[in-house]
């Protein structure tokens, strides 16, 4: 054994970061309207070719999943792993479920998870969702022969078992293939973007936790 520490002395250097900059950010209206005019959501070449420009709409996880993000504000891990059964469409209100009830064993491909107690909750459809279709698409869901529970149940597995990962990957190529290519815009920043629509609105806080899924900070 030696009687002195040689890392003692020793300091990483950090650098610096700004104030006021943040390793995530929401989106700003002029990055929306670049996002939502890609190929992808008004027209593309082909299932393959999903970044070329061309006449087809495929209304799909790819598709709807961006679109469901911007419109509540949920996590990329809440939407992607979302039940047809967790869509609410009977009702005054239709809303999607985002809970852990009906999931099934890790790896299975139908687990679900939600982050904390807070994250389990009911989040309403905005009327636009409603008019590009999505009704629609889940009840054409609900009416395959095949027997996959899942909504979105085209977004393949990654090497960890999550569907998440695959689409944050796909997503990150897509704000590339469109120049969106600022480090702290992520899927994440719809989240961001919408509490900020929120409280732009001048809702109660507590109502802006409910639809987010936050715990109040408060005792």
């Amino acid at each position: 054994l030696i009687s002195i520490n040689p890392a003692e002395d020793i300091r990483l250097p950090k650098a610096k970061k700004v104030k006021g900059s943040k390793s995530r950010r929401s989106f700003v209206v002029d990055e929306l309207q670049t996002l939502f005019s890609a190929p992808v959501f008004t027209g593309m070449k082909a299932a393959k070719r999903r970044f070329d420009t061309g006449d087809l709409v495929i209304k799909d996880g790819h598709y709807w999943i961006p679109i469901l993000g911007y419109y509540t504000g949920a996590r990329l891990g809440e939407l992607v792993q979302l039940h047809i059964a967790d869509v609410i469409l009977d009702g005054p209100i239709s809303h999607i479920l985002i809970t852990e009830e009906g999931g099934s064993d890790i790896g299975s491909g139908e687990e679900k998870s939600v982050k904390s107690d807070a994250g389990v909750r009911r989040v309403p459809l905005h009327p636009d969702l409603i008019a590009l279709g999505f009704v629609e698409f889940v009840r054409s869901r609900a009416n395959d022969r095949r027997t996959e529970r899942r909504l979105f149940w085209q977004i393949g597995l990654g090497a960890d078992g999550q569907a998440s990962t695959v689409f944050s990957k796909w997503f990150a190529r897509l704000l590339d293939k469109v120049g969106l290519k600022d480090s702290s815009l992520v899927f994440h920043s719809f989240r961001h973007t919408a509490e900020d629509a929120f409280r732009n609105a001048l809702l109660p806080q507590y109502v802006i936790d409910r639809i987010i899924g936050h715990t109040a900070g408060q005792t």
